[in-house]
Order: C-alpha cells, then sequence, then structure tokens
C-alpha cells in the first residue's frame, strides 16, 4: 500500500512507557522465543497467554478482537518497499510471519497485516476475510481485515484492520456493519460514520535514510520524536493515523477527487480491487461496486435535476 512512504511503522508496545503505559496488552514474548517452528494451534496458544482477554467468554466479541488487534498492532513492525519483508504472505506460515515480526528483521506492508490479523482472528474462532480497496494502477491501495462480530444487534461484518488499529462505528458509538456503512456512503450520510481511534497514536516509526525525514514527517503530519539509531534505521515516535497518512499520500487524494469529487480516504472502501476469495469477502466486493454506483448516480447532474 505505502509505497510513497519510506519508513516502516510500529506500535507503541515498543515505545517508552510515556508514550504507551496501559495502553495496550503486553506485546511480545522473550526475544529468544521461535514461533516460526510452531503450528498454527500452538501459535494460538502462545497468543492467548499473552492475550488472555481473546479467549475470556465472559467479554463480548468487541472486546475480545479488540485486544487482538491491539496486541498485533504493537507487535508487527510495518514497512514500505524498502523496509518490508518480501515475504510472501500467502504462502508463509503464520508462525514464520510472527518470528519476523518478533525480532524486528523486516517491516510489513499492509497486505501482510492483514493476512495476519485474519489468520490470528480465524485462530480464535472468528469469520475473518481481506478485501483490497483503491486504484490498482496507482500507489493508492489498501488491503484491510474484515470480521464477523455477533452484536446486541445480530451479527455485522466489521473493519477490524490491525495496520492503522482504527474502526468505524456510528454516532452512537456502537461497531459499524460495513453493509451498513456503505448505505450511508452512497446515500450522502458520511457524517455518521466515525473513524474510531483505539488508543494511542503515537507509534514507532523505522525510517530509511535515504529519505528526507523532516518533509515526510511535514507532509504526514507525523510529528517524529527520535527514540534510537540502529544499524539498519532511525527510530522515531510518531502520529500514526488513517486520516492523516491516507490524507497524506497525494495519489489517493487525486484518484478519488477524479472518481468522486471528494479527498476522504473512507471513499476508498467504495473501490474494492481483489479479496481473500471466500463467498463472504466476494460478497462485501460486490456490495462495495453497487454502493459506488449508486452514489455516483445520486451525484449525476441528471439525477440532480
Amino acid at each position: 500500500m505505502l509505497r510513497l512512504l519510506a519508513f516502516v511503522v510500529s506500535i507503541a508496545g515498543f515505545v517508552s512507557s510515556s508514550h504507551s503505559a496501559g495502553q495496550y496488552p503486553p506485546d511480545s514474548p522473550a526475544p529468544n522465543f521461535f514461533w516460526a517452528t510452531m503450528s498454527d494451534a500452538d501459535v494460538h496458544a502462545r497468543i492467548a497467554a499473552i492475550v488472555p482477554e481473546a479467549v475470556n467468554q465472559a467479554l463480548t466479541d468487541e472486546q475480545r478482537i479488540m485486544a487482538l488487534r491491539r496486541w498485533l498492532t504493537g507487535f508487527v513492525m510495518l514497512g514500505d518497499q524498502y523496509t518490508s519483508s518480501g515475504i510472501d504472505h500467502n504462502q508463509a506460515s503464520l508462525g514464520e510471519m510472527m518470528t519476523i515480526a518478533q525480532d524486528r528483521r523486516a517491516g510489513f506492508l499492509c497486505g501482510a497485516v492483514a493476512v495476519m490479523a485474519q489468520r490470528v482472528y480465524r485462530a480464535f474462532g472468528f469469520e475473518a476475510v481481506t478485501v483490497n480497496f483503491g486504484f490498482p494502477e496507482t500507489a493508492a491501495t489498501h488491503v484491510t481485515t474484515l470480521a464477523k462480530i455477533r452484536t446486541g444487534n445480530g451479527e455485522i461484518w466489521s473493519v477490524q484492520g490491525a495496520y492503522f488499529n482504527a474502526i468505524l462505528r456510528d454516532r452512537n458509538g456502537d461497531l459499524l456493519d460495513f453493509f451498513r456503512f456503505l448505505e450511508l456512503l452512497s446515500t450522502g450520510r458520511r457524517d455518521e460514520v466515525v473513524i474510531a481511534k483505539a488508543g494511542d497514536e503515537r507509534h514507532l516509526m523505522a525510517y530509511d535514510r535515504r529519505q528526507d525525514i523532516e518533509n515526510v514527517s511535514a507532509h504526514f503530519e507525523l510529528q517524529p520524536e527520535l527514540v534510537e539509531r540502529t544499524a539498519n534505521f532511525d527510530l522515531y515516535c510518531v502520529t500514526w493515523g488513517m486520516e492523516n497518512v491516507l490524507r497524506g499520500i497525494p495519489a489517493y487524494g487525486t484518484s478519488l477527487k477524479q472518481a468522486l469529487g471528494t479527498d476522504d480516504p473512507l471513499f476508498l472502501f467504495l473501490f474494492p480491487i481483489s479479496t481473500s476469495g471466500e463467498a463472504a469477502a466476494e460478497k462485501i466486493a460486490q456490495a462495495a461496486v453497487a454502493a459506488r454506483a449508486r452514489l455516483l448516480t445520486r451525484l449525476s447532474p441528471v439525477s440532480r435535476n
């Protein structure tokens, strides 16, 4: 996704307590713990020991998956074209991906993070899919994870991406079903959608020295604070969120304005590119295409007259 960014992001679990105290569950096992030799069942057991909320049946689905998402966001170091792992995340085992993330040998792009989240959620009993949204001819794409969650109003499909650790809610603070979200966008009720932050927005960024950190920081409103210099990266604590990052990449705003006349990054969800292939994922993508068609009809000069 963020091929235009020359840095790697990791979340507040790795940052000093002044930035993250009390914000996240314990984020990683001992540095010498080797996930790669483990089966998916063993990985599940290990995560359950680290994130006990995930197996606490007294909690709601929302609380359980939130604990998993926040832990995974804090565990994974994210990357760009210079610093990503290059691993084929569709072929690698979950244990192999966890080992790379833990050792901080490389970062992960949004596609790899989405697949990791999908596998983790599934391991804990959630139905989960991934969908790639955006404009494939540009860098303006983003892969995220959606999970089926039981709520007081029935089952819903909820955006549960670990890359930005943000979720969609309605104005009452309830999790927003993705199909309802599409309806709101297509009928001009974007103001009823809330991008809910999930804890501390100050995260750890591993900066690739081939880029100008000051220009990058100003462009994305990152507000960097140098934390550590390593052999490969300068590590900064930065502000990392869906809106400031996606709005900061020109390709997103340009593509959306050309298509819909807005640079609001939420409208990216009306442009599915590909899915993880399950029937539920295909249904989500088809609904997004239909919602986009309804919005375009609503915006057309003919419909206004």
